[in-house]
């Protein structure tokens, strides 16, 4: 701003005529943390978020993280954090009214067990267990407040 941008410029370095001031190369680490680090995505084939992708990139140097997105349906929320011994962690997500979701929780080694609101996911109504692959437990939910916690 001291140096009159208006835009994430190029480079942090300031130059009258070196860089670029008038593209954001570094303005889509937002779009990073949503995407990739909580996990917030659409499917491309639904309509406004109704059908949303929740499937978190949890970091080994990275012990939590916490945001949301404003869609044209409502918040969408994805909070993750590891368990202090990183043998488990819990993944709390908001889905809005008229929308629906596919979880994505990531494997762990081990025996693993998962939870939702303190209880067995097989024994909570409207979570269904959909496939699973070499990195992920899939699960499908509808609109409301859920809490996933995976232990080993």
């Amino acid at each position: 701003i001291n140096k009159g941008a208006t835009t994430t410029w190029e480079t942090w370095f300031y130059s009258n005529n070196t860089y670029s001031h008038n593209h954001p190369a570094l303005g889509s680490i937002g779009e990073w943390f949503i995407r990739s680090l909580l996990g917030i995505s659409f499917d491309p084939e639904s309509i406004a978020f109704s059908d949303i992708t929740l499937a978190p990139s949890m970091l080994s140097t990275v012990s939590w993280a916490k945001g949301y997105h404003i869609s044209s349906r409502g918040k969408i929320e994805s909070s993750w954090k590891f368990d202090d011994d990183r043998r488990g962690y819990c993944l709390e997500i908001s889905i809005p009214v008229n929308s629906k979701a596919s979880v994505y929780l990531p494997l762990l080694d081990g025996d693993m067990k998962v939870f939702e609101s303190g209880l067995p996911v097989e024994l909570v109504p409207g979570v269904i267990r959909g496939s699973r692959n070499l990195r992920f437990d899939v699960f499908s939910v509808g609109s409301g407040n859920y809490k996933f916690c995976v232990k080993v």
